[in-house]
């Protein structure tokens, strides 16, 4: 009976630190996920401003306004300008 109590503690303690493990699992799972929306939507609006620049410079805008308009640096809407 003893041996019995010992196991059925003993399965308690592995199914506890089972559930923990999940638990820490599908937490850093959620993390990640959300980190990638996150990069996504940062990329998809960095990418939206350097297409609205380019239609500014087709248009024969200046540089400095489209700067001032897009949040783009210097060096970036240059690149775009090159392309």
């Amino acid at each position: 009976q003893e041996l019995a109590q010992y196991e059925d503690r003993e399965k308690k303690e592995w199914d506890y630190r089972s559930a923990l493990y999940q638990k820490g699992v599908n937490k850093g799972i959620e993390k990640g996920r959300q980190e990638g929306i996150e990069k996504g939507i940062t990329e998809g609006e960095k990418r939206e401003k350097r297409e609205i620049a380019k239609q500014m410079i087709a248009k024969g805008m200046n540089g400095k306004l489209i700067q001032e308009l897009t949040g783009l640096t210097a060096e970036e809407i240059a690149r775009l300008e090159s392309v």
